[in-house]
């Protein structure tokens, strides 16, 4: 969720014509990279025979050592996990493990599936937040629109208009379109566990 709110805040300052740094880190995400979940990766992808296994020796069973100023540490075994840094198949085999996970996810669930339960999702925090059951800045990324008694004006939210393509995608405005997009009934239930089995029916 803090996640949910430096995204949001680093696009509400794009859209609003001020600087925004992002510093991204993927040591660990290097490090971490299972042997097994990345050479299923290359099946799915077609790679069988001789070059399955080329890749699996290339990464299975390596061992390492140390030198500090000319002595030797004991050789040792690498773990499991990590594409090799500093070779020139570290970088495209980390960058596969890091595309092809959400693929895969979506064609285990089916890609409309996945659609309708991110939307679920997105449309349970807006809930929650509108209700009190999400933290406080969450909480504050939304206001809700006076009623006019106009037709299934009820409950909705103001939308402040985009000045840019960046502020579409945040949780702020995404959200609350998709919140006013939600039949009356949904959007005025009264419990998260009404609200819960309603936004599934409308999926």
């Amino acid at each position: 969720m803090t996640l949910l709110e430096a995204t949001d805040n680093w696009a509400y300052n794009i859209d609003h014509s001020k600087n925004a740094v992002v510093f991204l880190d993927l040591k660990k995400a290097i490090d971490t990279v299972d042997h097994e979940n990345l050479l299923s990766k290359l099946s799915h992808f077609g790679i069988y025979g001789n070059a399955y296994q080329w890749f699996r020796s290339y990464l299975e069973n390596r061992t390492q050592i140390c030198s500090i100023n000319g002595a030797l540490s004991n050789i040792c075994p690498v773990t499991d996990c990590g594409v090799p840094q500093g070779t020139i198949l570290g970088p495209p085999l980390l960058l596969l493990i890091l595309t092809m996970t959400p693929m895969l996810v979506a064609e285990l669930l089916g890609r409309r599936n996945l659609s309708c339960q991110r939307q679920i999702q997105r449309a349970t925090m807006v809930f929650k937040s509108l209700h009190g059951l999400a933290p406080e800045y969450l909480c504050s990324k939304f206001e809700r629109r006076q009623t006019y008694n106009l037709r299934d004006s009820e409950n909705k939210l103001n939308v402040l208009l985009p000045r840019t393509k960046y502020y579409k995608n945040t949780f702020s405005y995404s959200g609350a379109v998709l919140w006013n997009s939600l039949p009356r009934e949904v959007r005025s239930a009264e419990s998260l566990g009404q609200f819960r089995r309603l936004i599934k029916q409308a999926y």
